[in-house]
């Protein structure tokens, strides 16, 4: 059928369409049993295309960076110079995609792709059937809806679990493209992997740190490569920018600067000289009176000789005794000169990280909806698909008035970020607000505000705890309530911390 077409569906998709086709093996394999040359509208397009189908078909893999080397074999002979240029700029401007191959969106992409393809492929037709109808030939038009077959990648739907040993395969396979990070230390080792289409959930009370927790999951996001999309309906973007630096640079607001104390681990045993492996020469606990507890000194009274000890940590022995003590530093205060210095210098190592948007809402007033909608604007207008979403958070949606119940209302928010999670192939995480706050207690699986049904349309949760003693000894207790494959286990992780710089996470350790 001549190409005739004279407006694509939508133009930008199709530069989505060759950057995977280029870069991820997954997304040319769906590729590949789709593809219609006429359902592109650029010649540039069309050629880049065709070369990486001809390379699937040899090699079985995206031709990657090689697509240059078939560029610089063609461009002398098959492509005219100003197709030749638009080609070049375009490849040119893959530099940073071709480092990002394995964390590329590929169901996502193929998803756009498919419905790119489909409507073009309508449009086409149309534009035949409405020339043969105008000028009389019935016959020809008739035939033409007759034989319309419809654009689609070819996908079966079930599979053998007990048989399919390519399912089998890829259920195991840690390379899969549906995997995407993991938190560090055993607080990642306790959660397991993020996923894509998971909604995961950071639950703590009011002013214990969940906006802290939810930057370093997108941060950590960020740093694995991965695009995210940050919304904040708590803080203003002023706001998440002071704390976002001074987690970066390590360095504290003013009123903070000075001598530091940074929690460290150490044990018990060694705390009080009773293991023969300890690392202190002295003891830091002393009994306040005979037959009365041991007591721990503050940092101004301890000996200046006493030396924190964690040998024995992870070892499968009873003998370590998880504690913490502190190690003094010096630090200037925060300002934009030292932000902007510190960004300078991670300037090798961000090419490598994915992208950030920071979206700032004023609380109760954004709806599912419209975060949909800036999702789509954000691909559609800046050509920025984002792989993690997390919203700061989701009890501070505003709620349908068609709910004659809050809780209700709140529900089909946690539904629409798990709707959103599965259509854009995307991780979700968001926050909640246990009902504990005034009890104090720690939380269990139940503490959940307002609706109990959250618990059933999330993939995984992280629940805070923290007593005021916790907060001298610089530890938050972490529980994990649910995870998809292990929710019969309720694990704790103590986890080290200094937010007077920024630092929501240390390190972590297996126990309280």
């Amino acid at each position: 059928m001549a190409i005739n077409r004279r407006t694509p569906p939508d133009a930008k998709i199709e530069r989505r369409i060759l950057t995977g086709m280029i870069i991820s093996n997954e997304f040319m394999a769906g590729m590949r049993s789709m593809y219609a040359p006429d359902c592109l509208l650029a010649k540039d397009s069309q050629i880049i295309a065709k070369w990486c189908i001809d390379y699937y078909d040899k090699y079985e893999q995206a031709p990657g960076k090689h697509i240059e080397d078939i560029f610089r074999d063609k461009k002398e002979i098959d492509i005219s110079p100003e197709v030749s240029d638009i080609i070049e700029e375009f490849l040119a401007s893959l530099s940073d995609e071709y480092v990002r191959g394995e964390k590329f969106n590929a169901g996502y992409a193929l998803d756009q792709a498919e419905k790119h393809f489909r409507l073009a492929h309508l449009q086409n037709v149309k534009y035949e059937l409405s020339k043969a109808v105008t000028a009389g030939r019935i016959e020809e038009a008739e035939a033409m809806l007759k034989g319309f077959e419809r654009v689609a990648r070819i996908e079966s739907k079930g599979i053998d679990p007990l048989r399919d040993k390519k399912a089998i395969k890829e259920a195991f396979n840690d390379n899969s493209s549906e995997i995407l990070f993991r938190l560090p230390g055993a607080l990642g080792n306790a959660i397991g992997t993020f996923e894509r289409n998971y909604l995961f959930a950071v639950l703590g009370a009011q002013g214990i740190g969940k906006t802290w927790w939810l930057w370093f999951i997108a941060q950590q996001a960020a740093f694995a490569g991965y695009n995210v999309v940050f919304v904040s309906l708590e803080m203003t973007e002023r706001q998440m920018i002071q704390r976002i630096q001074t987690g970066i640079t390590g360095l504290p607001k003013t009123k903070y600067a000075g001598k530091i104390l940074i929690p460290v681990w150490d044990c018990k045993r060694n705390q009080n000289g009773a293991c023969k492996y300890k690392a202190s020469p002295v003891p830091l606990l002393h009994d306040e009176e005979e037959g009365g507890d041991a007591l721990k000194p503050s940092w101004e009274q301890a000996p200046k000789n006493y030396i924190p000890c964690c040998k024995c940590k992870g070892e499968k022995n009873d003998r370590y005794q998880v504690q913490t003590w502190f190690k003094q530093v010096e630090r200037e205060e925060i300002n934009a000169v030292k932000a902007i210095k510190k960004a300078a210098k991670m300037e090798n190592f961000l090419k490598r990280a994915g992208h950030i948007r920071l979206m700032e809402y004023p609380p109760k007033t954004l709806t599912i909806d419209e975060l949909r909608a800036s999702l789509y604007n954000l691909e559609h207008y800046e050509n920025f698909v984002a792989d993690v979403l997390v919203t700061d958070y989701a009890d501070e949606f505003t709620v349908d008035k068609r709910f004659t119940q809050h809780r209700h209302g709140i529900g089909d928010v946690w539904a629409g970020h798990k709707k959103i999670a599965g259509e854009r192939k995307m991780l979700v995480v968001t926050g909640s607000q246990s009902n504990t706050a005034r009890t104090g207690k720690d939380i269990k699986r139940g503490d959940w505000a307002e609706d109990i049904s959250k618990l059933g349309k999330i993939d995984g949760a992280m629940a805070i705890n923290k007593n005021e003693e916790d907060k001298g000894r610089m530890i938050s207790r972490i529980g994990i309530p649910k995870t998809r494959h292990d929710e019969d286990v309720l694990k704790q992780i103590t986890v080290l911390q200094q937010l007077n710089i920024g630092k929501i996470y240390l390190d972590s350790y297996l126990g309280t």
